[in-house]
């Protein structure tokens, strides 16, 4: 296993004055601004030892933030069952006897999904000039995760080992449409953006999944679960799979994935963002 630094918290609430948790890897590729410890002479650098801090950074959400706190300080939840990076059959698939394929049947590792969800993503932001041309954005266009695991992790398209957690990373960006709702004169606009939030945070909890393991032990992870590679896309199909369920927009999916973290609120934000009675 790694050896990651915890800080843990008097109460699981989320805390964004402190970094979470650090994480040390050898890689030959460290992500830019980690901070590199090397031995033995100038020549001896095919194994590096990157130590990386992460953290959940809210900094830039402007007067949205405070309302972005007491969202994530409502999940109900508080823990997700991630692969074993261990577990050489981690992505192989498990069917019932009726057929049907069951996701996360071998996902049994349960974390805490206050301490590990800076690992899925580092910070949430409003959008800027750089967002413009994203691909697959349009004008309806809300809010958004996303994350590079297909190139840092999975390395999916290649059997060249990636390198690793230390270069991953991953935002949610709201636009300006998602921070408007909170001016709405009707009362209906925190519940719609309570809604907008929370689906994207679904999105990184169950990124989680696939993603955590490799913070906890990489080389284990690439190794074994992944399979030095042969089992890459498998995962990213995993991901894949459960953001379209994610994204049945209005829904049961929809609203049944969120309301496994938020039991307690996710009818009336469902409600108000869709306006239904």
């Amino acid at each position: 296993m790694l050896p990651i630094e915890h800080h843990h918290r008097s109460r699981n609430k989320f805390r964004f004055d402190r970094k979470q948790f650090s994480i040390r890897q050898n890689a030959e590729a460290p992500h830019p601004g980690s901070h590199i410890e090397t031995g033995g002479s100038q020549m001896e650098f095919a194994l590096q030892e990157v130590t990386r801090t992460f953290n959940f950074d809210v900094n830039g959400l402007g007067p949205a933030k405070s309302n972005v706190v007491k969202i994530l300080d409502s999940i109900e939840k508080d823990t997700i069952a991630v692969y074993n990076p261990d577990d050489e059959d981690a992505f192989q698939p498990v069917w019932n006897d009726e057929g049907e394929l069951l996701l996360h049947e071998r996902a049994t590792l349960e974390v805490n999904i206050a301490d590990w969800l800076c690992a899925a993503c580092q910070r949430m932001r409003l959008d800027n000039e750089s967002d413009v041309n994203r691909e697959g954005r349009t004008d309806r266009t809300l809010a958004w995760y996303e994350n590079d695991s297909r190139k840092t992790l999975f390395n999916v398209n290649s059997m060249l080992q990636p390198p690793g957690p230390a270069a991953f990373t991953g935002e949610v960006v709201l636009t300006t449409g998602a921070t408007d709702l909170l001016e709405a004169e009707d009362g209906t606009g925190s519940g719609k953006f309570c809604w907008v939030v929370a689906h994207e945070l679904v999105h990184v909890i169950e990124a989680m999944r696939v993603i955590v393991p490799a913070f906890m032990d990489w080389e284990t992870y690439w190794s074994v679960a992944l399979q030095n590679g042969v089992a890459g896309n498998s995962a990213v199909e995993i991901a894949t799979h459960e953001s379209l369920f994610l994204d049945e927009y209005g829904s049961e999916n929809e609203l049944a994935m969120v309301k496994q973290y938020w039991p307690s609120h996710a009818d009336a934000w469902f409600s108000a963002y869709y306006e239904t009675d």
